[in-house]
This record gives C-alpha cells, structure tokens and sequence, in this order.
C-alpha cells in the first residue's frame, strides 16, 4: 500500500470509526462492484500478497480487495473518511460473497486495530 497522505489518514491517525458493517452478496454482485471501483477516475491499485488497494482520492476511500488464498476472499471493505457533526470519521463497510462470519472476523480485526490507533494517539 502507498503512503499517501488519504492512506496515513484512513490507518495510521487513530481518527475515529463511525460505523463497522458489512453485507452477502453474490460473487457477481462482488464482481460487478469490483469493476465500478477499479472505473473510478484517479484510482490508484497497490498490490499486496493476499489484497489489492485501490485508493480513490476523490472520494476519499481505500477499498480492500481479497485474493484467493485470503481467509475472507471473495471479499471487499470500504475504509472512507467521512464527516460526522463537523469532525472527520472513519466509516468501515464491507461487501462479502464469502461466508458471513468470516466477513465478521474480518472486521473484528479492524476494529482491533483501530482501537490500538487510537489508543496509541491519545498518548
């Protein structure tokens, strides 16, 4: 993934999460949505060993595209800065044609990780 300044925000800041959820949907369902996101004008693609990054700076959102061999795949999350009563949020939406208790571990661990950020930040 790339350091840019949307990633920093959306990882590194310890901002604060609006929302975690997640919805089934048919793997072309998934599919379909993949290549909406990956049509987005400015997107940026990183390749990682079990995930894709496709930042979109206009709209201030990374997606997470699982690979086989991730534990979730055939998943996307959705990590979008928003604006909530004046003050920037995080807001984490996954879509998942995977077992949904997967999709939900999968969160969970964000949500971990985003709790130890903001831990972090506050010291």
């Amino acid at each position: 993934m790339n350091s840019s300044a949307l990633t920093v925000l959306l990882f590194a800041t310890g901002l604060p999460v609006s929302a975690y959820e997640f919805s089934s949907h048919t793997v072309d369902e998934r599919e379909a949505m993949l290549a909406e996101i990956h049509a987005s004008p400015g997107s940026a693609i990183t390749e990682g060993p079990s995930v894709r990054y496709v930042e979109v700076e206009a709209e201030g959102t990374i997606w997470i595209v699982t690979e086989p061999g991730h534990f979730a795949h055939p998943s996307l999350l959705k990590r979008a800065l928003v604006s909530e009563n004046g003050a920037r949020a995080i807001r984490v939406t996954g879509f998942t044609a995977a077992a949904p208790v997967l999709m939900a571990q999968w969160i969970a661990m964000f949500r971990t990780q985003d709790e130890h950020m903001r831990g972090s930040a506050l010291c």
